[in-house]
């Protein structure tokens, strides 16, 4: 193999930049993992067009899909480790499904499955919005790159994109013949395999299968049953055909579909509250006192930690893999969708549509208290599908100076979410009908005033109409009526529907110049908004549905894109201020069983991203990148009771910051060795607007490493490799609610090694 080599000079000043401390998160944009075209452009398509990542004037970061194999990445929640101010936490909160996900990109996301609550993240797959969380945490097979946009996509993205957008885009069937198939085995008895098969039945027909399955124990014992939680058994596929239809049009359509049955959220129990007593963090649990022993006394004064039936700091589990609870505790899900694409390129146009319907059938359930003691059992039903419809039509105009895009959006989503609640005093029936629909039409045009500088000015206007009807009843009683005053029947919320019209203007603007062939600067100003919803999880009785309105940001950048030591280093930043109106902030206090979520705070964020990557030559590959956050409450709203101006955001780091470095070693006939060494470091941060101490996680370093044999014609691959090597113990997720009275965590699974077989043909 030839190698690119840089001169002695270049490759010291390299080296010593990256020895300093400046080389910052994996993730710049490597395009194929070989020392010889590691800084070769990835193609990008965030601004609806195919450019090159370093011509794009916004802050992205991209990974395709043999870096993110280089990585030993399955699953799209591990990208957060090598990309700057991005947090994308597995997050079963109130419910305990193993697939929803909590995404923030510079501070601002939703952490919420339920479909009363609008993601602040925009997930897509092949430009298709995927608009819950349940299911988000994606396995990945088949993907050709993965594109992470910072700030918000108010003009050419969908609904709900006022944090960035995550795009995924899955590699299209083409004239090859091809096939793959990977085997991994490891700690946990893991068992993964991925194949693929691409098969040309015609010169312009063209099929694509990709399937997988994940298996792997889990690692808390559910100690109950002796079932490990926190385990892996998913089956995954999809189905894709292109067709070249004439030389103009192109026609990809495309099915998946994921099967997880799984043991459960892998959460336990970290600490208790205290009031006046630490026998008694809550009602709940002095009541469980009473109804019990009959003493309010019995179980405190000194802690009585020897009976069963009190429920104290027994049951903390905080330095053990160890759940208690007795309620049911499951993960299952069943999602589909399919999408049809058509593009239409005439002489200087091009139209294309994009259709698509996606549905989800889950249910999963846990035992919130996590002991013995049924303090608090919750169970979710959820049902969802979505059918979405976008037109846009691009062109130039002018001898190629004006490039423009024009479209429109339309989305129509259901969803039933039937969630009981089996408390101490009485059981509960939550959740309802929500029915969404909205529809877009935008537009962008780039103008180049002169080549170096361009001009780029887009808008979307987005109406939304949204509707929730409420099914909730208390279902038992389980104490005597002078404790507990509702009788079986009584609603919690009137069982009218309640509509919500939402229509806003999200206009932006950037300026780019191209100083050099390997600079450019540009500023932008954008804005964003997500969705405003309904509280849906209610007790004591509310005599109208609570809901809150749409949130909005408006964010001033300025960034840059250097190449330079021809292009064999690549240096990209952004600095950005964020103003946030009408906050949406879930308040959760003694009064009230779930959070209400309530338009209560002003707030900004300032920050930057830094990446970088470099080949300095003998087959190394060195990249980083660094992300810094600093959110302020700046004006609160009385019912912000939670909050003071001093509270950190929930869920967020001030410093985000990583480091790679591999380096190809050719071993003749034999093929070659490329041993790689992936550093993480995330700040400390609280997981609820509280910030409570008990949930806090520290900062944590993570180091994973790897050594990948290929032969020589990179058909066979062995990789054998190991995560969290350091052995580090933190939260992954963190969750409390103060009438169940305990604090749970979510922690990371322990050091673990695999071993990969790849076969390419």
């Amino acid at each position: 193999m030839e190698y690119i080599t840089a001169g002695a000079a270049g490759t010291r000043r390299v080296c010593a930049l990256l020895a300093a401390g400046l080389l910052l998160p994996a993730g710049a944009g490597a395009a194929s993992y070989t020392a010889a075209t590691a800084l070769e452009e990835i193609t990008v398509t965030a601004r609806k067009r195919e450019e090159g990542l370093q011509s794009a004037p916004i802050s992205i970061s991209a990974f395709t899909g043999e870096g993110l194999d280089y990585r030993g990445v399955t699953k799209i929640d591990s990208i957060a480790n090598f990309t700057p101010n991005l947090v994308f936490q597995n997050n079963p909160g109130d419910g305990g499904s193993s697939a929803s996900a909590a995404i923030y990109i510079r501070g601002i996301g939703q952490s919420d499955f339920i479909p009363t609550v609008e993601p602040g993240v925009g997930l897509y797959v092949d430009g298709v919005y995927i608009a819950r969380s349940v299911g988000s945490v994606l396995d990945l097979i088949d993907v050709e790159r993965v594109e992470v946009l910072r700030g918000p996509q108010g003009t050419l993205f969908g609904r709900n994109t006022i944090g960035g957008a995550i795009s995924i885009t899955t590699k299209k069937p083409d004239e090859e013949f091809g096939a793959r198939i990977d085997v991994t085995t490891g700690s946990a008895d893991r068992i993964d395999v991925r194949g693929s098969l691409n098969v040309p039945v015609t010169d312009t027909f063209f099929v694509k299968a990709a399937a997988a399955t994940f298996n792997r124990d889990g690692y808390v014992r559910h100690t109950a049953d002796g079932r490990r939680l926190g385990d892996d058994d998913t089956l995954t596929g999809r189905l894709a055909a292109r067709w070249l239809a004439t030389d103009s049009i192109e026609v990809n359509w495309s099915i998946d579909s994921t099967r997880d049955r799984e043991n459960g959220a892998p959460m336990v129990n970290v600490a208790q509250f205290a009031t006046t007593d630490p026998a008694y963090p809550s009602t709940f649990m002095a009541l469980n006192s009473v109804l019990v022993t009959g003493d309010p006394f019995s179980c405190a004064a000194p802690p009585n930690l020897t009976n069963p039936a009190c429920y104290n700091s027994q049951y903390v589990n905080a330095g053990t893999n160890e759940n208690r609870g007795t309620g049911r505790h499951f993960s299952d899900l069943d999602l589909i969708g399919t999408s049809l694409a058509i593009d239409w390129t005439l002489a200087d146009l091009t139209i294309k549509s994009i259709t698509a319907y996606r549905d989800i059938d889950s249910q999963f359930a846990r035992d919130v208290d996590e002991s013995p003691v049924q303090i608090g059992h919750v169970w979710d039903d959820l049902q969802q599908h979505q059918f979405s419809q976008e037109l846009q039509v691009l062109g130039s105009a002018f001898a190629n100076r004006l490039d423009w895009i024009l479209g429109g959006y339309y989305l129509e989503e259901k969803a039933d979410n039937a969630n009981e609640l089996e408390f101490l005093v009485a059981d509960f029936l939550s959740g309802g009908r929500t029915d969404n629909e909205a529809w877009a039409v935008f537009g962008q045009a780039t103008w180049s005033i002169f080549d170096a500088l361009k001009l780029t000015l887009g808008i979307r206007y987005t109406d939304e109409q949204k509707k929730f009807t409420p099914d909730q009843r208390i279902t038992a009683v389980n104490v005597p009526a002078f404790i507990f005053p509702f009788p079986v029947g009584t609603p919690l919320l009137p069982s009218d529907t309640v509509p919500i019209s939402v229509s806003e203007w999200t206009p932006m603007a950037n300026l780019s110049w191209q100083i050099t062939d390997d600079i450019m600067t540009y500023v932008s100003y954008s804005e964003g908004f997500k969705s405003g919803g309904y509280t849906q999880r209610i007790f004591p009785p509310e005599a109208s549905v609570p809901t809150f309105k749409p949130e909005f940001v408006k964010v001033y950048e300025a960034g840059f894109k250097l190449s330079g030591f021809d292009r064999r280093l690549r240096f990209n930043g952004a600095v950005f201020h964020t103003k946030y109106d009408d906050l949406q902030i879930a308040i959760t206090n003694l009064t009230r069983v779930g959070p209400f979520i309530e338009n209560a705070a002003k707030a900004t964020v300032t920050g930057f991203e830094l990446e970088a990557s470099a080949a300095p030559g003998d087959g190394w590959l060195l990249e980083g990148g660094a992300g810094y956050l600093d959110p302020e409450y700046k004006e609160l709203d009385t019912g912000a009771t939670e909050v003071t101006l001093d509270s950190k955001f929930a869920r967020i780091s001030r410093w985000t910051l990583n480091s790679a470095a591999s380096k190809e070693v050719p071993l003749g006939e034999m093929g070659m060795v490329v041993p790689r060494l992936d550093w993480s470091y995330r700040s400390s941060f609280y997981n609820n607007a509280l910030n409570s101490p008990q949930i806090r996680q520290a900062g944590y370093h993570l180091l994973n490493a790897s050594i990948l044999w290929r032969d020589v014609n990179d058909r066979y691959n062995l990789v054998l490799g190991a995560t969290n090597l350091t052995d580090e113990r933190y939260m992954v997720t963190g969750y409390s609610q103060p009438n169940f009275g305990n604090f749970e965590a979510l922690f990371a699974r322990e050091r673990e090694w695999y071993l990969t077989l790849r076969y390419k043909y």
